[in-house]
């Protein structure tokens, strides 16, 4: 397992990995993470995230900020039978191009 260096104090060897709860507030709604990566330094006790320890929490997180700016991707079915995803734009744009 590699060691880290605490980014803050630079003491060596203080860092611990930990899957923490994280709340989010959007737009007054709230989403609740149980599984968030952060690492945490035993000596100044600075909390800090490395970027791909959260991948999955982050498209969570967009998802939810999607959902909530009713930004859903729209699945369709064409009359071949194969499924197509679009985006909310994706799909403003067809049906201006049908009119």
């Amino acid at each position: 397992m590699k060691t880290l260096d605490c980014p803050f104090c630079g003491n060596s060897n203080t860092v611990t990995r930990k899957i923490v709860k994280q709340e989010f507030d959007y737009k007054g709604q709230q989403l609740v993470l149980d599984d968030y990566v952060v690492h945490e330094c035993s000596k100044c006790y600075e909390s800090f995230e490395i970027p791909d320890d959260n991948t999955t929490n982050q498209e969570k997180l967009v998802a939810f900020q999607r959902k909530v700016d009713g930004l859903l991707r729209l699945i369709r079915k064409d009359p071949s039978g194969s499924i197509e995803t679009l985006t909310q734009a994706d799909e403003e744009r067809a049906l201006r191009n049908r009119a």
